[in-house]
């Protein structure tokens, strides 16, 4: 079965219209709509859409002792504030979504279980992710859409993902990159790991669902992204 993947890169307030640090500017606020219209549509269609989102913490003081917070000391999604939330555009879309590896210790969305193990290692979080694309989950889980953590630029979940879907027989045609910032960090960095994921995949990033801190760095991450080989619309 052929199959698109819709994804949207941290579309979380801290980095539109929210953030104390990285409310990044008036071009992130304007990929919102675009981005936002795109995902309705691909959703309507039945093609899996996929909602990346940074999540720290517990706390700002937690976030910059990792190596992300030394080398980027700006706290943002951490989670339980509301800069973690996803904009409210974005909200509607994900409504339903299943939530993959827990958007906060209250929520228990899929259960990290697998022979009989319960933990978040590697095999088991894969396991767990593959249990949602088997053909008696899929339907479901293309209708509600994904929500997935990651704590850092790039998702270790969206590489299971993909490998999950290809192990089952899927074919994956295109993966969109419909909305992200910062082009040159986490959008970059995904765009690396679905070429990982689905090397035979047909990568496009949608330039007006993307944006960066200037319009300088914007430019470049797409021309660094043209030479990942993906197609920029």
């Amino acid at each position: 079965m052929d199959m698109s993947v819709h994804l949207l890169i941290d579309g979380i307030r801290d980095f539109h219209r929210g953030g104390k640090y990285l409310g990044c500017n008036e071009a992130a606020i304007r990929t919102i709509a675009p981005a936002a219209a795109r995902l309705r549509e691909a959703k309507k269609r039945g093609d899996l859409i996929v909602s990346l989102e940074d999540w720290h913490g517990p706390t700002e003081e937690e976030y910059l002792r990792t190596e992300e917070g030394r080398n980027l000391p700006l706290p943002h999604g951490i989670y339980g504030t509301p800069g973690a939330e996803l904009e409210p555009e974005y909200q509607k879309i994900f409504a339903d979504a299943m939530i993959v590896d827990g958007f906060a210790p209250e929520v228990e969305a899929v259960k990290w279980t697998c022979f009989g193990l319960e933990s978040r290692d590697f095999m088991t979080r894969y396991c767990a992710i593959k249990s949602i694309l088997e053909p008696e989950m899929l339907r479901i889980t293309i209708r509600q859409g994904l929500r997935m953590k990651k704590d850092t630029f790039g998702s270790e979940n969206l590489l299971l993902l993909l490998k999950a879907l290809r192990e089952l027989g899927h074919e994956i045609a295109e993966i969109h990159i419909e909305g992200g910032v910062l082009t040159s960090i986490c959008d970059t960095a995904n765009l690396v790991i679905a070429k990982t994921g689905a090397p035979n995949a047909r990568i496009i990033l949608h330039g007006d669902g993307c944006a960066d801190l200037d319009p300088e760095k914007h430019e470049a991450a797409l021309r660094g992204a043209k030479l990942l080989h993906a197609v920029i619309v």
